[in-house]
């Protein structure tokens, strides 16, 4: 008669019989099945690089349907120069799109001898359609000058046509 192996308590189980190794890989595959489940609910690295770039493009999405007010200020020492405001939204192409909602404030008129002697020379050009005016310096020093106006300057300041400035003695021909 054979006797069975008993275990530290001395009684008899039928799992006892078999082999450690046995044994052990039956554990190991039990907690494997056990654990598979949750292994599976982990999404793998491509699976979540995908899932972030679509939770981008969403976000992508309604950021777009976003529009704003941009105020732009030009300050020099403290004294405000312009203010400029714009709607601004992202249009079709994907680009910012900004539209102007205040009309820029309508340009300074010169006032005195020297605004209208500026004027009268850019008149003159737009009469004869001239693309450069040439204009010949008087000599004057800087402190002249600064008292008596320098008609070059407000005309450069006020149109696009090329101005050529001559010095005073200049005697040849252009």
């Amino acid at each position: 008669m054979k006797t069975q192996p008993r275990n530290s308590r001395g009684s008899a189980s039928a799992r006892n019989h078999l082999p450690v190794k046995t044994r052990l890989c039956c554990t190991l595959l039990g907690l494997t099945l056990l654990t598979l489940p949750a292994l599976a609910q982990q999404p793998s690295a491509a699976e979540r690089a995908a899932m972030l770039k679509a939770s981008l493009a969403a976000s992508q999405a309604v950021l777009k349907q976003y529009e704003w007010v941009e105020t732009t200020v030009v300050s020099l020492k403290g004294e405000e120069k312009s203010r400029q405001m714009n709607r601004c939204y992202y249009g079709a192409d994907g680009g910012v799109q900004k539209v102007p909602l205040t009309t820029p404030p309508p340009a300074k008129k010169k006032r005195g001898l020297l605004g209208r002697i500026a004027q009268a020379i850019l008149n003159v050009a737009n009469e004869y359609d001239a693309t450069l005016i040439v204009l010949g310096l008087t000599g004057k020093n800087v402190f002249a000058r600064l008292l008596a106006g320098n008609v070059p300057v407000e005309l450069i300041k006020s149109t696009k046509l090329p101005v050529l400035l001559l010095p005073p003695d200049w005697a040849r021909r252009i």
